[in-house]
Order: structure tokens, then sequence, then C-alpha cells
């Protein structure tokens, strides 16, 4: 007995084909069969003049970091997203360890700003934290383990190399994680303590994920001067591991670097057609987003955040902290492009830049982050006006580019980067339908089939017989994103209805409260 049928459905499958007219019949949380069907007693949906394709794969997320205070993640399944990868840039929700407690919560912190203090134990065993996302989630979840995390539970926030028997440890952790579940590594190169892990600790870890099968991940040392030197790192580590890489939210920073996205597809190109599998991921915007923190040289994290902020705030050491920060430029350079984020306790900044409410505060801009950071106790998020639309459309165009939200929402947030509530309605409105970067079919693959074959994930990413019923039913003349610097959470149009196992979570654009999600397995 079948459950429903989808009738008169376009169909875009997953693989870059053309679409086609078809009914899809959904039986016990899979697609029962497709194509032209009799009719039966069961329910019908009829989607004529509308879309239906896999249910989106964020491939790049942060919703492990969420799921302390909000697991509906209403605002991926609202976009067509049915399951996302999470635990990128080398920052997981777990391990932790009992000996560095505290550096694992600091490093948390740059992406959240929740209390893990109070299940920190739950976190010392990976197998332990997997068993309590045993539970109904708003989307699938498929978990990487962040190096950084990784890192803090054997070495703190030290900036030196591990000793052989330090190097062994974080091995022997990353084993019972990838034994546990997890799908990979992923390392956070601009970010403490990742950021002082050289290219031989790499290869150890990466060897161990591959030895899984696992993925590789990666936010690369510099996205900026030195873009290409940093690639090139990776691309090394991928190699000696026998890991297969994703650049994560690949992209060229800050104007005289503008254009060597030209440089770096060649490169990533270059390195498949030898062997070496790489992929990236990408967000559909020119501006980046991460933690007002990162604007301090990684080297004084070492010192921790309660030194850090004893310095922001000694009259006799703000100096040199100033000093730190502009890195010899002056503050107008340093934060021209710098926007507020969420500033939990600045809200009214939500979507201003810097400089500009520096100057009705008749303050420099550097002071002002510094007191803003000090407020926030290190924890606001940053927007970064830095990118260049043709290396947003370069990488976009690339065929092994997918699609990432690489999303910071929390619930109570005063403030986000619009790419968690539209990145993947902005694609299929903005560069399919107005830009024509992509072909709907083609940017659907990116979306489905191709993170799908990437991270490994068994019955997802193609409308075909015998593969699960994660669907999305949308408008393709009408789908666009509408959240914006200042309205972030604004909600998008032209997706109709989700389905997520057979089950409907998305109903006129609108989640409809139901837990349908689960934890993936690699």
């Amino acid at each position: 007995m079948l459950d429903f049928v989808i009738r008169n459905a376009n169909v875009i499958d997953g693989t870059g084909s053309p679409a086609f007219l078809a009914d899809v019949a959904i039986r016990k949380g899979k697609i029962a069969a497709v194509g032209t069907l009799p009719q039966t007693d069961a329910r019908e949906v009829n989607a004529c003049g509308l879309t239906l394709a896999p249910g989106f794969i964020d491939s790049h997320s942060h919703g492990d970091m969420m799921l302390d205070l909000d697991d509906t993640f209403f605002q991926e399944l609202e976009q067509g997203v049915t399951t996302q990868a999470a635990g990128m840039c080398g920052i997981s929700a777990a391990p932790f360890s009992k000996e560095h407690t505290d550096s694992a919560l600091e490093i948390v912190q740059t992406v959240v700003p929740c209390d893990f203090g109070n299940n920190a134990g739950l976190r010392f065993s990976y197998e332990k934290y997997l068993s309590t996302l045993k539970r109904p989630l708003g989307t699938n979840l498929l978990l990487f383990v962040g190096h950084g995390t990784l890192r803090a539970a054997v070495m703190g926030m030290e900036n030196r190399r591990p000793t052989p028997g330090e190097l062994t440890r974080m091995q022997e952790i990353l084993h019972e994680c990838m034994e546990a579940g997890a799908a990979g590594i992923s390392y956070g190169l601009q970010y403490p303590p990742g950021a002082y892990a050289d290219i031989t600790e790499m290869c150890a870890l990466s060897s161990v994920a591959a030895r899984f099968g696992g993925i590789t991940s990666a936010h690369v040392r510099d996205e900026g001067n030195k873009l290409l030197e940093s690639n090139e790192e990776m691309i090394a580590v991928a190699r000696a591991s026998g890991s297969a890489l994703v650049i994560s939210h690949h992209k060229a920073i800050h104007a005289p670097n503008w254009g060597k996205t030209a440089q770096t597809i060649p490169l990533l190109e270059a390195a498949n057609a030898s062997g070496c599998p790489v992929f990236c991921d990408l967000y559909p915007y020119s501006a980046s987003s991460t933690g007002l923190k990162s604007r301090i040289p990684q080297s004084m994290h070492a010192l921790g955040e309660t030194e850090l902020l004893r310095r922001i705030a000694s009259k006799e050491e703000r100096p040199a902290m100033r000093n730190a920060i502009l890195m010899g430029m002056t503050p107008e350079e340093r934060f021209e492009t710098t926007m507020f984020g969420a500033s939990p306790s600045h809200p009214e900044y939500t979507g201003r830049m810097v400089c500009e409410v520096a100057y009705e505060r008749m303050t420099d801009p550097c002071e002002l982050v510094m007191d803003v950071l000090y407020d926030d106790h290190l924890g606001t998020n940053g927007i970064y006006l830095c990118m260049h639309e043709e290396d947003v459309e370069r990488v976009m165009r690339w065929d092994h580019t997918m699609f990432g939200s690489d999303g910071l929402y929390y619930k109570g947030c005063s403030g986000t980067h619009p790419r968690a509530f539209g990145s993947f309605t902005r694609v299929l409105g903005r560069y399919v339908r107005e830009r024509h970067v992509l072909t709907l079919e083609e940017a659907i693959r990116r979306m489905t089939s191709l993170p799908a074959s990437v991270y490994h994930l068994s019955g997802k990413g193609i409308i075909r017989s015998g593969m699960d019923a994660d669907l999305v039913l949308f408008n393709p003349d009408t789908v666009t994103d509408h959240a914006t610097f200042t309205d972030f959470a604004k909600r998008g149009e032209g997706i109709k209805t989700v389905w997520l196992a057979g089950l409907k979570v998305v109903e006129d654009g609108v989640f409809n409260g139901r837990l349908c999600g689960e934890l993936l397995l690699h």
C-alpha cells in the first residue's frame, strides 16, 4: 500500500539530467516508483506546474553547535534542506576532555554563545555524545570531528607542535570518533588552536580518517594573500593521507586578491586529474562571516580568553592590543569592510558597518571593536564585505562545487549573516533564474547527488525507486531569498512542500513542527 503519490511533477532527479514530467509514489519513507503511474487508492498531491527535486544537502553547516539551542533547524528546512554536514571549520561539539574543558568551551564560543559546560561530561566520549543525538531532529545530520576541538582535548590552546605522545593520543581519539560514525576530520586553519598545526600533524590525522573512507574538509590557512599556497598545502595533505578533500567555502578575500580563483580552480582540477579527489563548497554571497575575535592575531589566542579580556580592559596594555589588531593599518583600513553581525550586548549594531557606528559615537573604529568584544566576552560575530562577485560565480561554475550555508544562526541571536536563511533559495533565484550562472538541473545536482556522493550518503540525493523520500517541491519561477544583513531571518519564497523520510515537514513554505531527521553515521 502506497502512502501517497505526487502527480504531474516536473522532476529534476538530482543527476544533472534534463527535467521530465512524472508521478512519484512514496511508501514507508522510500520512493516506491517514478514514472506515469496508474491510479490508486493512495492519497495524491497535485504538483502541476511545480518542480520536484531530492531534498537539498547543506554541505557545510555548524548545526552541531546549534543543537542545544534549537534542534528544529527550521531555517534549513524552509530552504529545502533535509540533510546537513556539520562540525566544519575545525570546530565541533565533541570530543572534549576533562583536562582541557575550558579550552573546548572557548573554541565553541567562536560559533555560538551557548554554555556547554553543563553537559561537557557527555562530550568526553564521542560515542556517548552521539548517543544523545539519537532522537528526532529537524534535519538529518552528518558530523565531522573538528581538528581544533580534537587538538584542544589533548593540548589545550598550546601554540606549539604536539609531542609524539600527544599526536598519538589525537590519532587514537580520532580513530574512536571514526569508529563511532564520524564522517571525517575538518580543519580550521585560521582559528586557534587549529592554526598552530603543521602539515605533519594534519597528514597524521587525515590518514586516520582516510582508513575509514573519511573526508578531509578544510577552511584553509589563508584565503587572501597566500590563497594558492594554502590550497596547495591541503592538496599535499590529501595526497599524503589518501583522503578525499573538500575546500571549505572557497573564495578570494580582499581586493588585491580578487581574481585569484582563476588560478585556484585549475589547481584543484589538476589535483583531480592526478588522482587526488578534491571538491569545494560555496555560499552564494560576496560577504563572509566569522567571529570578530578573529581580528586578534592567532598567536595571542594561546593566552586564553581571560587574559585577552584583561588586556583589552587594561589601560596600560590596551594600546598593545590595538596595535596587534590593526596589523600596521589605520583603523579605517582595518575595518572599512567590517559589519556587525550578532552582538549579544549591542543588538542595535546588527547589520551596521563598524566605521559608521564608530563615527556616530565619535570614537575610533578599533576602540569600538575592542569595547564590543569586551562587552560580549569575545562572542561578537562579524560580517566582512571582502569578496568579488566574479570570484563567487567562477567558483560556482566549477563542476566539483557543492553548496553550503555555513550558517551561524542560533535561537535568540541578535543578528547573523543572511546565508543561514537564504543560501539555497538564493542560488535558485539569483544565480539560476536571473543570472544564468548554472542551469536549474545542474544547480540541483550540486545540492543533491554531488554531496551525497562525496559524503557517502547512501539513499540520498537522487529521485529513483528505492531511494529515501527526502523531497522538495518548489516553484522555479518564484523561488528566491529575502534575508538581508539587517533582516537576517526573513523567510524566502517559492519552496512549497518539503518531505523528510516521506513525512511532510514544510507546508506552504513554513515548517510545521514535525521532527523527522536523524543522526547519520558514516
